[in-house]
């Protein structure tokens, strides 16, 4: 049996060896932020009309303003789940039909349909937050299409080298 292209349940090699990290990334700064918030009565005020509303609220506008200078850009856009976030970058990324997006295999399903909404190919690669070691990605600078999956509190991080 060839066991370097079999699922790990065929006698294939597993894809991991030890458990995934503990997942708590939310601290004290983070809960101070969502009780201001909630407090405040006010969670996004978007309104879907021009008016100035239509940017969301003060807090809203704050957190856009603090992302784009923290990234250096000139604007930010907050979204209201991680699945509209995917479709937004897919979207911006100008990924259309039959554009390959890798993603990782151990993600939930929106890394895959994001790609396909805009008629691109998910095709599943290595999965570069579990996996040890070297977080460089190849398939990203082959391809010019990679769809980077940060889960587990650990960012993926992106090299050309």
């Amino acid at each position: 049996m060839d066991t370097t292209n079999s699922l790990a349940i065929n006698g294939g090699l597993p894809v991991r060896s030890k458990p995934f990290p503990a997942y708590k990334v939310i601290g004290q700064a983070e809960k101070d932020a969502a009780i201001r918030v909630l407090d405040s009565g006010v969670l996004s005020r978007f309104l879907g009309a021009w008016h100035d509303d239509f940017f969301g609220g003060p807090e809203v506008q704050a957190f856009e303003a603090e992302w784009a200078s923290l990234c250096g850009v000139k604007h930010a856009v907050s979204v209201n789940s991680c699945t509209s976030g995917l479709y937004a970058a897919v979207g911006a990324a100008g990924i259309g039909p039959g554009d390959e997006v890798i993603v990782s295999p151990y993600t939930m399903a929106a890394s895959a349909t994001a790609a396909l909404i805009f008629q691109g190919v998910p095709v599943s690669g290595k999965d570069l937050t579990t996996d040890e070691g070297d977080h460089r990605c190849p398939y990203f600078w082959a391809t010019g299409r990679y769809g980077p999956h940060h889960g587990f509190g650990r960012g993926v991080r992106l090299s050309s080298d």
